[in-house]
This record gives C-alpha cells, structure tokens and sequence, in this order.
C-alpha cells in the first residue's frame, strides 16, 4: 500500500499503482484496506470529491467489522464494493479487487440521476433525466414533452433520444452480463452495428474497450464532457502522496 492507504487499478486492470501529479483514468478502481487498527483514510474522500467515476473497493479483515466501520463505507458518495482480506496482512491482487469492483449490486435510474447531478450541480437536469429513465404512467406528451426539449437544450447537445441511448449504454453494462455483443444489443432493445456506433459517439472508444472497462460511472462522465455539459470542477493540487501546487481538475479522457 501506499502512505496514503490507497492505491489505483486503473485499466487493463494489471497493476496496484499510486498516482502521481494527474487523477485516476475513467474506469480505474482506488484499492484500500481496513484492518483492525484504521478505518477508511481520508484520502479516498478527497480522491472520489475529484475522480468520483473511480470505484472504490474495500478490503477489509473480518476482525475488523463493525457498525462504524460499515456506516462509513456505505456512507461513501459513490457505490464501494467489498473485498474481504481473510488474512488482514495478505496482498491484495488486482485480480481480486477487479471481480470485486464488477460485482457490484446492480445500479438504480436514481443512482444514475445522482451522479450526474452531484457532477453538474443541476437538480433541473437530474430531473429532467428521471422523468426520460423512469417514465410514469405512461404520460410523455404535450408540455411535458416540451419542457424537456427545453431543459436539455439549456444544458448541452444531447437531445431526449441521446440520453435514452447514453441510458441504454449503462443498461448494457450493469445488467447484461458475460454475453455476446448481439447479445448485448439484444438485451437493451437494439442491434449490435447500434450499440458499437452510440458506444463510439458518445464514449469515443471501441465495443471492445467498452466491455473491458469496469463500473458505470465512468460512461456518464465521458457522455457529459462529450455533450458539450457543464461539469463541476474542484480546485485542488493533483493526487499525489506528497503536496504539490493546486490546480483544476483535469478532464478525464478515454484511453
């Protein structure tokens, strides 16, 4: 581990590293560990409040188990998984930490609309994405259906039509599991030539990269950057184990 109780596993997924002077890829994993002695560093608040598409994963010794300890980490402000370490001084794989990080429990709409109205400070915009991911009663016409053209016009490029498919994307990575593409496509109602073409418009990567990433909060942070949406940025120096001068948060890339 490293000073600071926690290290990134950033794609291919082959590695534990520490960051230094730049934030954790899209799709990366912040490993940390929780024995019998600490509880959850304060570094892996500050490093979610700046890189909140990295998943969190805890590994935690069974002696280690508490009420506490279980509050603080369900009261993080993204989804953690949980790793337990049986042995609390056993290396953690990035193997292990990664089957972890992909077995999360399956994601809620609202859990979608938080992210991104923590990311752009819009509870108009988080609204408006409720209303499109989770219809009610069936009613979408008339001025409902104006008032969305509206909001999303006020807030970037992405029309209904696009945030249904930016939806579809997450579908298809939380619910679909270890299928075929055509599988894939299948299960979020479309065809598999579709699914390559919005994840190549609006992730700007391959099917491929697509399938090997892991979590879903990075499809939302690449989707917002790419539409043209304003995203809440934090003024702070850049993850690294020792301090260095402050700078904006950089926007995360795809690689």
């Amino acid at each position: 581990m490293t000073s600071n109780g926690v290290t990134i596993l950033e794609p291919p997924y082959r590695d534990l590293v520490a960051l230094i002077g730049r934030l954790p890829a899209p799709g990366s994993i912040a490993v940390v560990r929780i024995d019998g002695h600490h509880g959850l560093p304060p570094q892996l608040a500050e490093l979610l409040e700046r890189a909140p598409w990295t998943v969190p994963c805890i590994a935690i010794a069974p002696a280690a188990v508490s009420a506490a300890v279980l509050q603080s980490i369900w009261s993080l402000p993204v989804q953690p998984a949980v790793l337990v370490a049986v042995n609390g001084s056993s290396r953690i794989t990035p193997t292990a930490a990664a089957k972890a990080a992909a077995s999360r429990s399956r994601p809620t709409a609202a859990q979608f609309v938080a992210y991104v109205v923590r990311r752009t400070n819009s509870v108009v915009l988080g609204q408006t994405l409720d209303q499109i991911w989770s219809p009610r009663d069936g009613r979408s016409g008339g001025n409902a259906e104006r008032t969305v053209r509206y909001r999303l016009r006020r807030q970037g490029t992405y029309s209904r039509h696009d945030w249904i498919r930016i939806h579809c994307l997450l579908r298809a990575k939380t619910e679909a599991g270890a299928v075929t593409v055509e599988q894939l496509a299948h299960a979020v109602g479309t065809e598999a030539r579709t699914l390559r073409s919005w994840v190549a418009r609006y992730l700007g990567m391959t099917m491929k990269a697509f399938r090997a990433m892991i979590g879903w909060e990075w499809i939302l942070e690449l989707a917002l950057h790419r539409g043209g949406i304003h995203v809440e940025t934090v003024a702070t120096r850049p993850w690294s184990d020792e301090p260095t001068t402050r700078r904006r948060q950089p926007v995360p890339t795809s690689r």
